[in-house]
């Protein structure tokens, strides 16, 4: 029988169900929302509405780094690098910058060396103040109505406690020698520039002839900063308005919400007094379980269930992705049912990373054959191999009984199958389809 992995982290830690639990989100996904107050769910690492009406917060703490280094361009220093600035975009802008390693001007070749500064600052410890935070009036009606289901699938199992950020100012310098070894003297001369260790003398005249004779060149990138009114002063042109650029970066990263999130804390809603005191109050068909043993039932048949309906309802959005997939690609290279023959070798484009691969794959993926095969499989999960002993028939004994009757592991309809769909990744991948065709001979 399957345990929920509601259970299985339970299991693993050893602990209570009410305790919080940190989540990293290192991966830096743009495309989810994190926010103090958010509901939050694990079993599908997805977030809900905000139910709270009232939100203080505390105030953050800040903790700041700023490195200057050689940067040496070979894969061990690269990977060292990439990991203790803790983003792959860090690494990305690195390699996108420092390609060049030389250049040639006339019969003169010029070897190119770099040299990176990093801001980086780290805010945590900004969280709700649950003293004084208010949940939503209409999160606490659903519960007076004993409608349990609808306050987990609105809100979650857990709401986000707190989060940690972190922001990033680099700066790329490079600058040109005659050989290939690095010149020392100049790069210390760039630093001391940089964190303004020389004093301001008829030295500055000297250095700019160094500068303009090595070609120093900065190129910047911030991420997770706040761009109100400081846009334009992050960008440098010379080595005065980048010190004003750090300045305004440092500036413009002491806020709370600013920063890629790096974790958060979340919180059951199991745990909070209000809403124990509100599932008290609900009656079961069932009154002889333990009321202890019902919060353990609650909160695991919660994740559950909402990791079982956002299952079916993936199943069902990809079978109508992979249609609607099939339509566009057969408007751009179909013509009576036949595909063109000017993209018999054509590619598709990976929408999330870029990578190319044959149209034939994607083709395989959205035919009548594959969707059918989708269908039926989402049909089985949803009805059972006997047509009524499905996910369906689980949900619904789970509702009766307000999640909280008995275990969904002694529900047997609730023993349902994992089997994926054949072309989802695929689908999901490729759609909507960016055809390239081959190029002209």
């Amino acid at each position: 029988m399957r345990a929920s992995l509601a259970v299985v982290l339970a299991l693993a830690l050893g602990a209570s169900r009410a305790r919080a639990e940190t989540v990293a989100n290192e991966s830096a996904d743009l495309s989810a929302t994190p926010s103090l107050g958010r509901g939050y769910t694990p079993a599908i690492n997805g977030f809900h509405s905000v139910c709270f009406d009232e939100m203080p917060t505390t105030k953050p703490s800040f903790d700041f780094d700023y490195t200057f280094e050689d940067l040496e361009l070979d894969d061990v220093h690269a990977v060292k690098r990439r990991e203790a600035l803790r983003t792959v975009e860090v690494g990305d802008f690195l390699a996108r910058n420092t390609r060049e390693r030389a250049v040639t001007s006339g019969k003169t070749t010029l070897y190119v060396h770099y040299m990176l500064a990093s801001l980086i600052v780290d805010s945590y410890y900004a969280s709700i103040d649950e003293a004084h935070a208010t949940i939503s009036k209409d999160a606490l009606e659903l519960l007076r109505k004993g409608d349990i289901v609808s306050f987990f699938t609105s809100c979650g199992t857990h709401y986000v406690r707190s989060l940690s950020r972190r922001s990033y100012f680099l700066s790329l310098f490079s600058y040109t020698t005659s050989d290939q070894r690095r010149d020392q003297t100049f790069e210390l001369k760039v630093e001391e520039e940089v964190r303004k260790i020389a004093a301001k003398s008829q030295g500055d005249t000297t250095f700019t002839d160094q500068a303009k004779a090595h070609d120093l060149k900065i190129v910047t990138r911030s991420i997770g900063l706040t761009g109100e009114k400081s846009t334009a002063a992050l960008l440098p042109f010379d080595l005065a308005s980048y010190q004003d650029s750090v300045k305004e970066a440092f500036k413009a990263s002491q806020d709370e919400h600013v920063g890629r999130v790096t974790s958060m804390e979340i919180q059951p809603w199991m745990s909070n007094t209000q809403i124990l005191v509100l599932f008290g109050g609900i009656k079961y068909p069932n009154d002889e379980v333990d009321w202890n043993e019902r919060k353990r039932i609650l909160s695991d048949n919660a994740e559950f269930y909402i990791e079982l309906s956002r299952h079916l309802l993936d199943m069902t959005t990809e079978v109508h992705r992979a249609e609607a997939c099939r339509q566009a690609v057969e408007d751009q290279a179909f013509k009576d049912h036949a595909l063109l023959p000017e993209y018999k070798d054509a590619t598709i484009i990976n929408q999330r990373t870029g990578e190319r691969a044959p149209l034939s794959l994607l083709l395989d993926a959205v035919s009548d054959a594959n969707i059918d095969k989708m269908r039926a499989i989402g049909l089985a999960i949803r009805g059972g191999a006997d047509g009524k002993s499905g996910a369906a028939a689980c949900m619904a004994e789970l509702e009766r009984t307000n999640l909280g009757g008995k275990f969904h592991n002694d529900i047997p309809s609730c023993n349902w199958s994992r089997e994926p769909l054949p072309g989802a990744r695929v689908i999901h991948e490729y759609c909507p389809p960016h055809l390239e065709r081959p190029a002209a001979p």
